[in-house]
């Protein structure tokens, strides 16, 4: 290690063809791997210390529509569901939601919520989201019995995911629910710290990816994204006025 000079690592990621966003991760890994070196006292000092990193264009999340959010929910199978509403309203990961239990959702009160306890979250930080009045619900039909898995593991539900997102007719996109969450909240709050501390992200991150990406026109309908009525459900006449 001590024989790599920044000039050895630099030449070899430009022969790299690769995006800038690439080019930057593996030089962020490479250089985890000597700032490692360093703190052991294997080397006094980094040579990636001055290496500079292309800049890379901040291109606007992928999200859904209102009405694909419907759509892919209400084909969603139940148990993959609740999964998905709590990515699309909010604002969880998909590993945090699979560790949730019914027990952390409080969907009663004034002000539903879900709360994630610091083994739940990926910066092992506790946090408590608010759960919208479409997420109640989309929520109050599935809740099971306390202290049940919310969780499904990773092949069964890529698979039943893929299945809904094919029926939906949504080409489907890493942490698009995520991402939906995000924007449509920044376009209503216009708060980056609020959204961030929601998301368990940092302002910054949020401001990068969701600030000025839709309206506050269009995020009032994806709060108002709620199932269908049942079938059966035949609407009470009103009698008309004499």
């Amino acid at each position: 290690m001590a024989d790599v000079k920044l000039a050895d690592v630099d030449a070899w990621l430009h022969r790299l063809d690769v995006s800038a966003t690439t080019w930057g991760n593996y030089a962020k890994a490479i250089s985890s791997v000597f700032r490692l070196a360093v703190k052991r006292g294997y080397l006094p000092s980094s040579p990636l210390t001055g290496i500079e990193r292309p800049k890379v264009a901040i291109k606007a999340p992928c999200i859904l529509t209102p009405s694909q959010a419907f759509a892919l929910l209400t084909a969603a199978v139940p148990e993959l569901r609740a999964m998905l509403v709590l990515q699309a309203f909010c604002g969880l990961r998909r590993s945090e939601a699979n560790r949730l239990q019914w027990k952390h959702i409080h969907l009663e009160g004034d002000e539903p919520y879900v709360e994630l306890p610091s083994e739940v979250t990926k910066t092992n930080r506790r946090r408590v989201c608010r759960i919208p009045a479409c997420a109640v619900a989309w929520l109050k039909p599935l809740a099971g019995v306390p202290g049940a898995s919310l969780g499904l593991t990773e092949t069964p539900y890529r698979n039943r995911l893929n299945e809904a997102a094919t029926d939906a007719k949504i080409e489907w996109e890493e942490n698009l629910l995520r991402h939906s969450f995000g924007t449509y909240r920044m376009a209503e709050t216009k708060n980056a710290a609020l959204v961030a501390d929601e998301m368990g992200n940092s302002p910054a991150v949020v401001r990068t990816n969701y600030q000025n990406v839709t309206s506050p026109e269009q995020a009032a309908a994806w709060w108002k994204v709620v199932p269908a009525p049942p079938a059966d459900t035949v609407p009470f006449p009103q009698s008309k006025a004499s």
